[in-house]
């Protein structure tokens, strides 16, 4: 059975988010002057970058390291069509934001197992209609679960995929996709 820690080195999480990044926009198409929309008029993001996952029905906003920033902020939601400027805000299915600051404990994870590859993770918790919901307990989630050493204590994180295999978008996919059927129960 594998093991897995948390990567807490804020320098290797912000390679990893680099990584990423460079991973979308070689897959990706960019659209700029998109609105995000996380719940409310308050929570409304405007005029972002986001990449366009056609072949997935997915978007993408990641954001770059600011000072003064405590997070690397990411944000995925689905789509049937993609996105054009100036269309209504498109609803964030699920962030997978990383710590820029240690004091951040933000809900996405990078996680390494023994061999030091590198995951994209999740702890689950999203919020669905200003309320707090887990996704661990969620059936089509069961199978992604992972025990995690989490600054020497044990926690249950969704792993979602490896950074460095090529289907790592196919995988980032499928969780959204699940997070937003997900979402669509909580709502029906």
């Amino acid at each position: 059975m594998m093991h897995y820690s948390r990567i807490a080195d804020l320098k290797r999480i912000g390679l990893l988010q680099e990584q990423l990044g460079v991973c979308l926009r070689k897959h990706g198409v960019l659209i700029c002057g998109v609105d995000l929309s996380a719940g409310g008029k308050s929570k409304l993001r405007r005029n972002q970058r986001i990449f366009w996952l056609g072949k997935y029905r997915l978007w993408v906003c990641l954001s770059e390291a600011r000072t003064g920033r405590r997070r690397f902020w990411n944000a995925f939601g689905t789509s049937a069509e993609a996105p054009r400027p100036r269309d209504l805000p498109l609803s964030i299915t699920v962030e997978i934001n990383f710590p820029i600051d240690p004091r951040s404990t933000p809900h996405g994870r990078l996680l390494s197992d023994e061999l030091d590859e590198a995951y994209l993770g999740h702890s689950g918790t999203i919020n669905v209609g200003n309320k707090w919901r887990n996704l661990i307990c969620y059936h089509e989630i069961t199978d992604k679960l992972v025990d995690v050493s989490d600054h020497g204590r044990p926690k249950r994180v969704i792993k979602i995929g490896n950074l460095d295999r090529p289907t790592i978008l196919d995988d980032i996919a499928d969780f959204v996709q699940k997070t937003q059927r997900f979402r669509n129960c909580i709502y029906d």
